[in-house]
């Protein structure tokens, strides 16, 4: 019987062990029923997509580990599944901690795992410096759901998972997934370039004008101050509708980088446009 268990169990079958009895006599083995929970339709070719956008995927199972290491091989995963063992250092220590984590992070997946462990998983690789996300859909997901910074309650979720998700699809499959991962990178590329034009342009007009009153002695009307910043506000509009391509990798922003590129535009801008006015004063003016 363990034998048969174990043969189904590397094939990827969860298995039930049936009994039977005539009239009120004693319960005999009759045999082992094999059931194939295969993953969802377009699990392998969105992991593959996901993968490629250069996002980490770990499988977390309750199923045994024979079933876990079937199913990762099937949708091109990774054999590297550990068992719960893993998840506990050997000590306190900071080295064995260390391992511990490291483990964690290069693994591929973990099987026979309990709601805890996933939740530990998770801290760790938060602790790491990770953005993480999860997808779940009984209520043994609901804590590792609300302890990740994206929690994604799939098709047919439970209400506790649904509840501790910070998003319910509303489509069977984890195709939605990889769509979300390459609009959220278009989005980001947008206001970026948002947040680069509206320092750059500030730049350009204050440096503009302070050069016009100091250096040519002119003065504005307000009307005409009030009319540029209406019409740069105008082409801020077509931001928004920008096309913009999903970049490979994840980006992390920084305060110093925006500051470093949007301040570099527009002094060149300033440049140009004060090189513009130069010209004009010196061979177009009276």
């Amino acid at each position: 019987v363990h034998q048969a268990d174990f043969t189904l169990g590397v094939s990827g079958f969860k298995t039930l062990g049936v009994c039977v009895r005539v009239d009120d006599g004693p319960f005999k083995f009759a045999g082992i029923l094999p059931i194939m929970d295969p993953p969802r339709h377009d699990t392998k070719r969105t992991i593959a997509k996901i993968k490629k956008s250069n996002v980490a995927v770990k499988m977390i199972t309750g199923d045994h580990h024979n079933i876990g290491k079937e199913l990762a091989r099937q949708i091109n995963l990774g054999t590297d599944i550990r068992t719960p063992d893993s998840l506990k250092p050997q000590s306190d220590s900071a080295f064995h901690v260390d391992a511990r984590d490291e483990v964690i992070l290069h693994a591929d997946g973990f099987a026979k795992v309990k709601p805890l462990d996933k939740h530990e998983v998770i801290s760790v690789l938060q602790r790491k410096g990770m953005v993480v996300g999860m997808t779940g859909d009984g209520v043994n997901d609901a804590p590792a759901l609300a302890k990740a910074q994206i929690g994604i309650a799939v098709h047919g979720a439970t209400d506790a998972a649904k509840s501790a998700g910070d998003i319910v699809l509303t489509k069977d499959g984890l195709s939605p997934i990889y769509t979300a991962i390459q609009i959220s990178r278009r989005i980001f590329k947008r206001l970026k370039s948002y947040v680069i034009y509206r320092i750059c342009i500030t730049v350009q007009v204050v440096f503009f004008l302070a050069c016009l009153a100091l250096v040519y002695d002119l003065r504005f009307k307000a009307l005409y101050i009030i009319l540029l910043a209406l019409f740069h506000d105008l082409q801020i509009v077509t931001i928004a509708y920008d096309k913009q391509i999903a970049s490979p990798f994840p980006e992390t922003p920084t305060v110093m980088g925006l500051l470093m590129q949007s301040y570099s535009m527009g002094i060149l801008m300033f440049v140009q446009t004060m090189g513009l006015i130069a010209y004009g004063y010196t061979f177009m003016s009276d």
